[in-house]
């Protein structure tokens, strides 16, 4: 899950064309001192089906005159304008979120825009702000227009809080951070509308800040506006569905939020679909290894749309691995990554983060400061960075998981963790974990195993 997607595919195209286009032009690359340009931002949220495959569309559209008009999922409260180039330095100026955002930059080339929009305060919403960049050349005393497509930038903490549905109902749970989680809670167990068991295995994001639910029962695929579940769309026979067939038992989902597609797995099976669950395929895993050799526990996409797929095998005879996949040739990309795990729990490799340039692995099983991997991908292969944290439910301080299972909402500052003893017995051991890096700086657990408020039961089988 939960890839960190502020990304922004065209930059390098677009920075060349600037170089190309103005090399002979020495003046503007060294900044007009003095000289100023007026910029008029036009903020917009992608369209949902917007998956253009022609360059020249992209580059168009995305100096167009005029931003595409979308509806914005939340209401503003502020909006933040940071200007950046070699020559400037950096220039950064807040806005009122009503009006045109209107200001003056210094005139010359390559100017950088990168707007953060903030979402009012809004308990049902889980976005938090969104964000969008654009690159553009100012000649002087001129007036420009430039649209910044936005997309989700981060998000509250939204939980998978499966339980059991032999004895306790699955629910979403939803809190702002952890510092004021028991004040902002937020927990549901079924929505208006919703037809099956709720048992959610893992959550994303799509660009405009929509819920993405990967439920372990029936339906497989849930969709929610926000927490009162707005404008449900849920897996049935026409949507998220093979064949008139509904797709059950789903594990873990990814949203691509440039592209605008979804997707979901269940632990034999990989599936790709708009974002309404309308046009679903079940992709090809051959030569992957995943859906013969390995079960598939979790996934992730970069600022690429390429996939990262982790899971154990499936005989619990071998450690678990990590692939790239490319689901465009809906191959395999270099080699895998074999995950170290502890001998008595090689099966429990649980998910896997791409935060750009690093991808990041949740390794339930791994003992011996490996509960968190960081790793590199350069050559076609995988290689470990740093590795830190430990399996122990005795000693609760910083670096000891109870075992790290699913990576949580998206942010920019820290890491969240849904940290799961997954245990058959009662009582087991649940909490939500955050920590700034590898190191577990700013360190911060939250809530305690059970079915109240401020406890959860994640991945556990009590």
């Amino acid at each position: 899950m939960k890839h960190r997607s502020q990304i922004h595919v065209l930059m390098s195209i677009i920075i060349a064309m600037f170089f190309f286009s103005d090399c002979s032009d020495s003046e503007p690359r060294t900044g007009l001192l003095g000289q100023t340009s007026t910029v008029i931002i036009n903020l917009g949220l992608p369209n949902d089906h917007a998956a253009d495959t022609s360059i020249i569309d992209k580059v168009r559209r995305f100096f167009a005159r005029d931003a595409i008009a979308q509806t914005a999922p939340a209401a503003f409260n502020s909006v933040k304008v940071r200007v950046t180039a070699a020559d400037i330095g950096i220039i950064e100026k807040e806005f009122n979120p009503y009006g045109t955002i209107s200001l003056n930059v210094p005139a010359g080339n390559l100017r950088q825009f990168e707007v953060i929009a903030y979402v009012a305060p809004t308990p049902q919403i889980a976005a938090l702000s969104f964000s969008g960049t654009a690159i553009t050349n100012l000649t002087p005393g001129d007036t420009v227009s430039i649209p910044v497509m936005m997309r989700i930038n981060e998000t509250k903490i939204v939980v998978p809080d499966a339980g059991n549905t032999g004895i306790h109902p699955g629910r979403i749970i939803m809190f702002n951070n952890i510092s004021d989680a028991a004040s902002t809670w937020i927990a549901q167990t079924t929505f208006p509308g919703f037809s099956g068991t709720l048992r959610p295995f893992d959550i994303d994001f799509d660009a405009r800040g929509r819920i993405y639910i990967a439920n372990y029962s029936n339906p497989g695929m849930i969709r929610i506006d926000d927490m009162n579940g707005t404008n449900l769309i849920q897996g049935s026979t026409t949507n998220f569905e093979i064949s008139n067939s509904a797709i059950n038992s789903v594990v873990t989902v990814a949203v691509d939020k440039i592209n605008n597609v979804v997707y979901f797995a269940q632990v034999t099976a990989l599936y790709r679909s708009n974002l309404d669950g309308i046009g679903t395929e079940q992709l090809s895993l051959t030569g992957t290894g995943f859906g013969t050799t390995y079960y598939i526990k979790g996934i992730d996409v970069d600022n690429t749309g390429m996939l990262y797929i982790v899971g154990p095998n499936n005989t619990f005879g071998g450690p678990p691995q990590l692939i790239k996949y490319n689901p465009n040739t809906q191959q395999i990309m270099g080699s895998p990554y074999s995950i170290i795990s502890s001998a008595s729990n090689i099966s429990q490799i649980y998910d896997v983060l791409f935060r750009n340039p690093f991808v990041y692995v949740a390794n339930f099983g791994g003992s011996d400061g490996n509960q968190i991997l960081q790793l590199s991908y350069s050559n076609s292969t995988f290689n470990l960075v740093a590795n830190n944290g430990t399996k122990n439910t005795t000693t609760p301080e910083r670096g000891n998981f109870y075992g790290a299972s699913r990576f949580l909402a998206i942010r920019n500052d820290v890491f969240i963790i849904a940290d799961s003893g997954q245990a058959t017995i009662t009582p087991d051991y649940d909490q939500i974990v955050s920590f700034g890096d590898i190191l577990f700086t700013t360190w911060a657990p939250f809530g305690s195993y059970g079915t109240g408020p401020n406890q959860f039961i994640l991945y556990s089988q009590c």
